[in-house]
């Protein structure tokens, strides 16, 4: 349903919202009442939204309609960390190529040892994406390797992640 804006906050937050619920057409109507109100330059904040809440539909009709992002890869630092695969997947159907230590720097942002202690399911994920092919087990080996020479004591937290995971692979 279509509203009308109050002012461009209300305007903007219209747009937003048409973007999670990913309706393409009401959000063509609303980018065309924001075009003329903003900059273009404005309107990647709206892409890389979309890219972040993986709206597939928003995303492509941003990108068709010529909108275009420079921190594609800064977006995989804000996003869910379940949804990580997904968005980069989403960003990736877009055209955008990834540096090849970006699935590397997705493991330190999941398994710092701060971030563990505050949520230790952050080892589960990993191991997940791991087994489902979306980092592969060298960049994870390479990544542990470093994670112990680096963090040192702090590295026990991980340990008996490990030491399951090394258990359930003999016994497999």
């Amino acid at each position: 349903m279509i509203k009308k804006h109050r002012n461009i906050k209300h305007l903007t937050d219209l747009i937003v919202g048409t973007i999670n619920s990913d309706n393409v057409y009401d959000l063509s109507i609303y980018l065309n009442k924001y075009k003329p109100l903003m900059p273009n330059d404005k309107l990647d904040n709206f892409l890389n939204y979309a890219m972040s809440k993986n709206k597939l539909a928003s995303m492509l009709f941003l990108s068709e309609i010529g909108v275009v992002t420079t921190n594609y890869e800064f977006i995989l630092r804000t996003c869910d960390i379940m949804d990580l695969e997904k968005v980069y997947k989403g960003i990736e159907q877009l055209g955008y190529k990834f540096s090849k230590n970006v699935k590397y720097n997705i493991l330190s942002r999941l398994l710092k040892p701060y971030k563990l202690i505050d949520n230790i399911n952050r080892m589960s994920v990993a191991i997940n994406y791991v087994e489902s092919g979306f980092i592969d087990r060298e960049t994870y080996n390479l990544y542990m390797n470093q994670y112990f020479i680096e963090y040192g004591d702090k590295a026990k937290v991980i340990r008996p992640f490990l030491r399951d995971r090394i258990l359930n692979s003999i016994l497999n």
